[in-house]
């Protein structure tokens, strides 16, 4: 007890009752209103009289449960006043703002024992060297959660930031909690401090806070202000933790339904790929008396099955990914080392939810091919109504010709450019349905051959490493004339996982062809895309300059790209439009845009030549489409020509049934909104 309270308090100009009262507050860190009159030997109206002036004056303050407490404030003023006459005193009067009667870390410690909390002092499997300097946790206290409490004095502090940075500190108290299995770190400020140099800590463990990614780990950093209550700022974030717990536990629930919602469409969507797929390998065979009106169908629906399979697998990998981080979360959860910062799990509900958008067009897509052939054609007791729009893509090649002038043009001057000059390369760019693959496929690949080049179509594997991913789809034997299947086992037992090592391979390959009277090779590789990350979140354009690095395939690109090739060597790569602006970025090319094509979209005029062709193709019942109806749709759609198809047959087939002749804007708005498949 300090004995001489009353008289310091008395010099610093405070009445002998008032003085009093701050002498038994001192001394007493429980000390209430009930107890002053035995205390002062005052009466209790007296006492009120007193503690009312004394808080007015802001020299007192009554906590919650009556308890009296001396102000920061007054603390430092009256602490300021006596500092040079009694600095003893001085230094004990600044500590009252923690009701220091011991040793600081010890107040701390009862505090945490008062809320409920077992205290662990174990020095030895907590401390992180730094330097040659142990940065250790004075206590852990312990309840629902572990925390770690660092007390820094001015000598710690000195000694500290001699041996390393302080903007380091960021980083190495979240390891220091990590050690010791903690969700969080309590630091707190030895009374010796300056309330200045506290406040220059301050800002410098903050920055680190935000530097280093605390709040994103589902770690706590708090820190204590010299002006807060020692008391109020550990219940009040000990309170806001324990009510967080409850909002996480809510949202991860939320989450976790949103995760089995998706699955169940993965699962689905998987179960009628597998249905489909029955008839193409002959485990269900149609009735032979039908299977010349189905011949024609089956390559051009295996062709739309396999292109929902990719995008399926596609987005499976984008779902387990998102499934990984939502379990790791939930362990650690669990476990009570991490309390995830609720928005974080709403962001992921985000995605998920966007993903399981993703799923729903695969379902809608193989959902009516599956309706159309196994139950109307297998199982239906009429002869089939084929539906001309059933697929998406064209079935008869040569006579698809809508629009493709300009794209016949720049693949004449592209092969041209390969005969006469040596390599070459082009970037096809454009949204999902824009006929990107068709191009390939049918355009460039024709071309090819016409001009005596070999092609080679792959799709992008959907791995992050594209040089080797891309080398074992490129060797297969499905991509060579027989005669020089002979020559790549050889190629393929070759080691490459470099970008040297891959236009090494691709320098073999061009020989290789040459050597059978062949001018040249050119590579098509289609959906780029794949070999990147979250490539279906739509913020992906606009946020690339955010992350770290480049994506690892891009940075392979680059290297491929930029190493000497070999003349008559061509690559085309087709990618979607929001992943244009990094690959620009990444490949560093002088003249980007001269690189890049796009796909022209089909007007309204265009459309209207579309419907009279696959009337033709298919020698179906022609409906007539409204030119209002083809107009609203191309609006809804964006011209988008595997979205504006999928519209057509829904279109077609409610007029169907309903024996129309026509379709009109009545028939649009009873279809109503359709599943699009987009990212």
């Amino acid at each position: 007890m300090l004995t001489k309270a009353k008289d310091y308090f008395t010099i610093a100009g405070m009445d002998k009752d008032s003085a009093s009262l701050l002498s038994a507050v001192l001394s007493k860190s429980d000390l209430r209103s009930p107890d002053l009159p035995a205390e002062l030997n005052l009466s209790e109206n007296e006492c009120n009289i007193l503690l009312k002036k004394l808080v007015s004056e802001e020299v007192i303050k009554i906590a919650s449960g009556g308890t009296i407490r001396i102000t920061t404030k007054f603390a430092f003023e009256t602490a300021a006043k006596l500092e040079n006459s009694i600095e003893r005193f001085s230094d004990k009067l600044k500590a009252t703002r923690f009701l220091i009667v011991g040793k600081f870390a010890n107040e701390i410690e009862k505090v945490f024992q008062v809320n409920g909390y077992k205290i662990k002092r174990g020095y030895d499997d907590v401390f992180r060297m730094i330097g040659g300097f142990e940065i250790r946790y004075a206590f852990i206290a312990e309840k629902f959660y572990r925390f770690g409490i660092l007390v820094f004095s001015p000598e710690d502090w000195k000694k500290l930031t001699t041996e390393i940075p302080p903007r380091y500190l960021g980083s190495m108290i979240p390891e220091l909690a990590e050690r010791a299995n903690c969700i969080g770190t309590f630091v707190f400020f030895d009374p010796k401090f300056n309330p200045e140099k506290i406040n220059k800590i301050r800002k410098t463990l903050a920055e680190s806070k935000s530097r280093y990614g605390i709040p994103r780990r589902g770690k706590f950093l708090l820190i204590h202000k010299p002006q807060e209550d020692i008391q109020d700022f550990l219940e009040n974030n000990l309170n806001n933790i324990e009510s967080m717990h409850d909002t996480v536990e809510q949202r991860f629930n939320i989450l976790e339904d949103a995760l089995r919602n998706t699955r169940d469409l993965v699962v689905e969507n998987a179960m009628m790929i597998s249905q489909l797929d029955s008839l193409f390998s002959g485990k269900y065979m149609p009735d032979l008396s039908r299977s010349e009106a189905f011949a024609p169908l089956l390559k051009p629906v295996k062709s739309v099955v396999d292109r929902e399979q990719r995008n399926l697998e596609i987005f499976e990998r984008k779902y387990e990914e998102e499934k990984s981080i939502v379990e790791g979360a939930r362990v650690s959860f669990d476990k009570r080392l991490r309390l995830p910062d609720p928005s974080e799990l709403t962001t992921i509900h985000e995605r998920v939810v966007k993903l399981k958008s993703k799923f729903e067009p695969i379902r809608h897509e193989l959902r009516f091919l599956s309706d159309f052939i196994l139950f109307q054609y297998v199982k239906g007791d009429e002869p089939m109504k084929i539906n001309p729009f059933i697929l998406t893509e064209p079935n008869d090649i040569e006579a698809f010709t809508v629009n493709q002038n300009k794209i016949k043009s720049i693949a004449d001057t592209f092969f041209r450019h390969l005969k006469f000059k040596g390599a070459n390369l082009l970037f096809l760019v454009g949204a999902a349905g824009t006929g990107k693959t068709h191009i390939l496929k049918h355009e460039f690949y024709s071309r090819a051959t016409e001009n005596n080049i070999w092609p080679i179509y792959v799709d992008c594997p959907m791995k992050y490493d594209i040089v080797s991913s891309l080398f074992v789809e490129i060797v297969q034997e499905r991509n060579f004339p027989p005669a020089v299947h002979k020559f790549l086992p050889a190629l393929r037992n070759k080691k490459v996982s470099t970008e040297l090592e891959f236009v090494e391979i691709i320098k073999n390959l061009h020989d290789m062809m040459l050597s059978h009277k062949y001018n040249g090779i050119i590579f098509l590789v289609d959906e780029l895309e794949n070999s990147l990350p979250y490539t279906y979140d739509t913020r992906y354009e606009s946020n690339f300059g955010e992350r770290e690095e480049t994506p690892l395939a891009l940075r392979q690109l680059k290297g491929i790209l930029s190493s000497e090739l070999v003349r008559d060597t061509g690559f085309v790569f087709a990618f979607r439009n929001h992943i244009l602006s990094e690959i620009e970025h990444s490949m560093k090319l002088k003249d980007f845009n001269s690189y890049v094509v796009v796909p022209e979209i089909l007007n309204v005029n265009q459309f209207k030549e579309l419907i009279e062709l696959r009337y033709n193709t298919w020698n179906s019942k022609k409906i007539k489409f409204q030119i209002p109806v083809i107009k609203k749709i191309a609006l809804t759609t964006d011209l988008n020509t595997r979205h504006t198809i999928q519209y057509f047959r829904a279109l077609y087939q409610q007029a169907y049934e309903e024996n129309r002749k026509t379709v009109t804007i009545k028939t649009l708005e009873k279809v109503g909104k359709i599943p699009l498949f987009s990212y």
